[in-house]
């Protein structure tokens, strides 16, 4: 799946659990809980993908190093060798995952913070209502 297809497909969902208005108040706090650990758990996994991204991308690049510093005709330093590979194919697309998990990560904080300021702004909302009917 394209990052922009999770973007978007998270972004519907949190336009649902954020949604609030005088008729849901109730429905909305008492899903509040369950949608801070659905938002806690999909930030928490993107963030294992970036660990797990960048393990492969370190035990990747050891390797790519080691084999072009073994098919050289003379000894070339580690430095050498590192800029040599920086350009391979398979570090680029590891790169470009990581980079992609992490504007996941970031969006995913976003939406989390909103989830859990929502007990704020229900609070105030009950609060609004509550001096209305007075």
């Amino acid at each position: 799946m394209e990052v922009s297809d999770i973007i978007e497909r998270y972004q519907q969902e949190a336009d649902i659990d954020t949604n609030l208005d005088r008729l849901s108040v109730t429905e909305t706090q008492e899903r509040l809980v369950s949608n801070k650990h659905k938002w806690a758990a999909r930030l928490t996994n993107h963030k294992y993908n970036i660990n797990k991204y960048v393990t492969e991308k370190a035990l990747l690049t050891n390797q790519l190093i080691e084999e072009y510093q073994n098919n050289q005709p003379v000894s070339v330093s580690r430095n050498i060798a590192e800029k040599a590979i920086i350009n391979n194919k398979q570090l680029v697309s590891i790169n470009f995952k990581i980079e992609n998990e992490i504007l996941i990560v970031d969006f995913l904080d976003k939406i989390y913070k909103n989830v859990s300021f929502a007990t704020n702004d229900i609070k105030n909302l009950a609060e609004l209502i509550r001096l209305e009917t007075q």
